[in-house]
């Protein structure tokens, strides 16, 4: 069942962004419609903000933010990012 809900969620998600070139820019990120828990993720997942990032490396991160506890709200328990170590 979940399972079901990461991969509809994964398609909503990139179905909000356009990847010129292959590409996307967190400018165009930040503008988004996507959710601030997916953008907060996204920053705190890639180090590099003032980058292009390939679609490929956007969709293995996205894929993540998706499928981690907590940062769905399907879970209580607290989620260490990396970047964001306590």
């Amino acid at each position: 069942m979940f399972q079901d809900f990461a991969k509809r969620k994964f398609r909503d998600y990139i179905s909000m962004l356009e990847f010129p070139a292959g590409r996307i820019t967190f400018e165009k990120i930040w503008s988004s419609p996507l959710p601030p828990f997916i953008i907060s993720f996204l920053e705190n997942y890639i180090p590099s903000h003032n980058k292009p990032i390939d679609k490929k490396e956007f969709e293995d991160v996205l894929d993540k933010a998706i499928a981690v506890p907590g940062a769905t709200g399907f879970s209580t328990g607290t989620t260490t990012l990396p970047g964001n170590r306590r």
